[in-house]
């Protein structure tokens, strides 16, 4: 557990992830209070493996979606009564080692959300150069679209403040949007944002998405440009 006092939850949404849950949810522990992990219609043994690790385990029998994972998982950590939430992958993309990184904003700068971003100065990624073109062309669209000035606004690795815990609960998407909608929910609703550089691997992983990124991408800039819609 870190040295700092606040109390934290982790949210973990996991989908098919027996070959890592296990070493994200020993290494989480370090840095948090509590954990919940969302098991979202896994067919191998993940409920299994988080169970034995003896965290709060929400199972899902048929798969629902990972926004609508997040939303569950939020409305089980208020109840824990956390100052902070934080929300990572469950495939080890994210590593638990830079959680402080992403509290520390919230606590010493006053900040609502937190984003673990590939894309700054500082960050280290191995991720491919078409994923990246595909995330940057996603990331100009937040701009262009709603004056976002994220660097890395697909990244899960994300840290909310008490009062941005509402970002999520009021979310409405089901499915990978959900990064995206949180995003313009907090740029509406005045909340402030910032980003700090992480290392967010994908070499050596298993498969790393549950969809084709270039489906997953045409998707999110349909949401993006019915969110503009909306908006107008």
């Amino acid at each position: 557990m870190t040295h700092i006092h606040e109390n934290i939850v982790a949210v973990i949404p996991a989908l098919n992830e027996e070959d890592s849950i296990g070493d994200v949810i020993l290494s989480t522990q370090k840095y948090v209070n509590h954990i919940i992990v969302f098991n979202d219609g896994s067919s191998d043994r993940t409920a299994e493996i988080v169970s034995k690790l003896g965290v709060n385990l929400i199972n899902n029998p048929c798969k629902q979606g990972k926004g609508n994972a997040l939303r569950s998982l939020f409305k089980e950590a208020v109840k824990y009564d956390p100052d902070i939430i934080i929300s990572l992958d469950a495939d080890g993309q994210h590593d638990p080692y830079e959680i402080p990184k992403l509290i520390k904003p919230i606590i010493f700068n006053g900040m609502d959300m937190v984003i673990g971003s590939r894309f700054l100065k500082d960050s280290i990624t191995d991720i491919s150069l078409l994923r990246s073109i595909g995330l940057r062309i996603i990331n100009f669209l937040h701009f262009f679209l709603f004056s976002s000035q994220i660097e890395d606004t697909q990244s899960g690795f994300r840290s909310f403040s008490k009062r941005a815990f509402n970002i999520v609960l009021q979310s409405k998407e089901n499915g990978y949007g959900i990064e995206s909608e949180q995003l313009i929910i907090a740029l509406n609703g005045g909340y402030k944002l910032s980003e700090v550089p992480v290392n967010i691997r994908y070499n050596g992983l298993r498969k790393t998405s549950k969809m084709n990124f270039i489906k997953h991408g045409f998707l999110i800039v349909l949401l993006l440009l019915k969110l503009f819609v909306e908006k107008k």
